[in-house]
C-alpha cells in the first residue's frame, strides 16, 4: 500500500511539474513577443512628435506582435503590457495633428487629418481610420486563433487534425497549369542571390495578374540590401507572403519585369548579379564611379542591363549626399517609378507547418491545382532532394500527374534557378522537358513525387 501511496504522489507531482513547465513555455512566446515589439518601436516612443508614416510603421509592428501571440493562452496579458505605450503613440500623435492644424496643414499621407484629430479625441465615431485596431482594440477582441489561413476549413489545434490524405500515393488527375505569363516557358534565374521567395512571390502574382511582375522588385520590401550583397548571402531569408503584402503596403503597387529585369542579364563578361552589384558598390564608395564609366565600357553596359535607361546623374546625385546608403534600394525605385495596379489588395494565405500537419499542407495545394491555380511552397529542399543538413528553399507548383511508369502522383514544381536541371534526377524527381517536332529542352520544372515532397513541405501560400 505504501509503494501505491509513493507512486502517486510521485505521479502527481510529475503532472505538477509538467504543468508550470508547459505554462512556463507560453508565458515565454509571450514575453518573448512582447520584447521584441518594444525593442522594435522604442525609437518611435522617444520621438516627440508622430508623423503618419510613424503610425503606419508602428501599426505594421503591432501587428506583426498580436500574430506571434494570437492562439496563446497569455497574448491578454501580453496585449495588456502594450497598452501604456500605444496610448502614449496616441496622445503622441493628437499633440502633433493639432500643431499640424495650427500651422494650417489640413491633409497628410492623402488623409484629412482635422477628421483623424475628431476621431482620436472621441468628438466622432463615423471616420473610418487605417489604424483603428491600434487604438481601439482591447484584449478581450483578439480572437482565440487569429491567422491568415482563417479561409481552411479544418479545426484549429493541429493534433486535433484528422484528415484524409489529398493523394494515397497513387494515382491523381494530370493536372498541367499554364497561361501566357507564368507557364512551361524557361523559368528564371535567382543567380547567386537567396531571394528564391521573391521570385516565386512573382510567379504567383504575375500568374493571377497576367502581367510580368519584377521579382527583384519584390525583394526590395525591407530588406538590408546593402549588407546582403556585401556578405554575398541572404542571411535573413525570406517570406512569400511577406515579400508580396510588404511590398504592396510600402510602394502601393507594383513592378513590372520589363521596368526592372530578374533574369538573364546580359554581363559583358561572365560574373553573377550579386558579383555586379557588390562591384558596382565599390566603385560608388570609393568614389570611382566617373572614372569607371570613361575607362570601362563594359562597367556602363552591365550598369545599363541591370538598370535599364539609368540616369547615371541621380547615381552621382545619391552618392554625394548619402555615399552606398540604400543606393540600390532608391535605383530599383527609380526604376519602379511607374508602378502598375496601383491600390492593388491582395490578401494571400498562407498555411504553415507550424500549425498545420503536412496532410493540410498536401490538401491545400491539391485544392488550388484542383480549381487550375498555381501555389508557392516552402520546403526543405535538401531533405526532398535527399541531401544532408537543412535546406530552406521556395519555388512555385504549377501541376499535377500520375506517373506513367511508377503511378504514384507527382507535383510539377517551377524552380528559379535557370533551364537546367541535372540536381533534379533520382527517386522520386525527374526533370521535365518540353518536347515538340524539333526535340526536347529542359524548362527549370521538375516533378517530384507526392512521398518526397510531404516529407520536406514547410508551408503553401496561394493568392484566394
Amino acid at each position: 500500500m505504501s509503494n501505491f501511496s509513493d507512486a502517486m504522489k510521485a505521479l502527481f507531482y510529475f503532472l505538477v511539474f509538467t504543468l508550470i513547465a508547459f505554462s512556463q513555455v507560453y508565458a515565454d512566446v509571450c514575453d518573448d513577443a512582447v520584447l521584441e515589439f518594444q525593442s522594435n518601436t522604442s525609437e518611435m516612443n522617444n520621438k516627440h512628435m508622430m508623423a503618419y508614416d510613424d503610425i503606419k510603421s508602428y501599426s505594421q509592428e503591432f501587428s506583426k506582435f498580436k500574430s506571434q501571440i494570437s492562439g496563446e493562452s497569455c497574448a491578454k496579458s501580453a496585449l495588456d503590457q502594450t497598452a501604456d505605450d500605444r496610448n502614449s503613440i496616441k496622445e503622441k500623435r493628437i499633440d502633433t495633428i493639432s500643431k499640424y492644424l495650427k500651422l494650417g496643414i489640413k491633409e497628410e499621407g492623402g488623409k484629412d487629418i482635422s477628421l483623424e484629430y475628431y476621431y482620436l479625441t472621441g468628438k466622432s465615431k463615423k471616420y473610418k481610420y487605417d489604424f483603428e485596431d491600434l487604438f481601439n482594440n482591447s484584449s478581450e477582441k483578439l480572437p482565440a486563433l487569429q491567422r491568415k489561413y482563417e479561409d481552411i476549413v479544418v479545426p484549429p489545434k493541429k493534433e486535433s487534425i484528422v484528415v484524409k490524405p489529398a493523394a494515397s500515393n497513387g494515382k491523381c488527375s494530370n493536372t498541367i497549369i499554364e497561361n501566357e505569363t507564368v507557364n512551361l516557358q524557361n523559368v528564371r534565374n535567382q543567380d547567386s542571390v537567396g531571394w528564391c521567395y521573391a521570385y516565386a512571390a512573382a510567379d504567383l502574382l504575375s500568374f493571377k495578374l497576367k502581367k510580368k511582375i519584377s521579382a527583384v522588385s519584390l525583394y526590395n520590401s525591407g530588406q538590408e540590401i546593402e549588407n546582403d550583397i556585401r556578405d554575398r548571402k541572404s542571411s535573413n531569408g525570406g517570406d512569400i507572403e511577406d515579400s508580396i503584402e510588404n511590398y504592396i503596403t510600402k510602394k502601393g503597387g507594383l513592378c513590372l519585369e520589363e521596368d526592372l529585369p530578374s533574369n538573364d542579364f546580359k554581363f559583358c563578361i561572365n560574373q553573377r548579379y550579386n558579383d555586379f552589384l557588390n562591384n558596382f558598390l565599390s566603385v560608388v564608395r570609393d568614389r570611382r564611379l566617373d572614372q569607371e564609366l570613361s575607362a570601362n565600357q563594359c562597367f556602363g553596359s552591365d550598369l545599363q542591363a541591370a538598370f535599364p535607361g539609368i540616369n547615371v546623374s541621380l547615381i552621382r546625385n545619391h552618392m554625394n549626399r548619402f555615399g552606398t546608403k540604400k543606393l540600390v534600394e532608391f535605383l530599383y525605385d527609380q526604376q519602379c517609378r511607374k508602378l502598375s495596379f496601383p491600390g492593388l489588395k491582395l490578401n494571400p494565405v498562407t498555411v504553415s507547418s507550424t500549425r498545420y500537419q503536412a496532410d493540410i499542407l498536401m490538401k491545400t495545394l491539391d485544392e488550388q491545382i484542383s480549381k487550375g491555380e498555381v501555389a508557392g511552397i516552402g520546403y526543405d529542399y535538401n531533405k526532398l532532394n535527399g541531401e544532408e543538413g537543412v535546406g530552406g528553399h521556395g519555388s512555385l507548383v504549377v501541376g499535377r500527374r500520375t506517373n506513367p511508369e511508377s503511378g504514384a502522383c507527382e507535383y510539377l514544381v517551377r524552380n528559379s534557378w535557370g533551364k537546367d536541371c541535372e540536381q533534379h534526377e533520382g527517386v522520386g524527381l525527374s526533370c521535365h522537358k518540353s518536347c515538340t517536332v524539333n526535340g526536347c529542352r529542359y524548362s527549370g520544372h521538375f516533378w517530384v513525387s507526392e512521398s518526397r515532397l510531404k516529407k520536406s513541405i514547410l508551408g503553401v501560400t496561394y493568392l484566394p
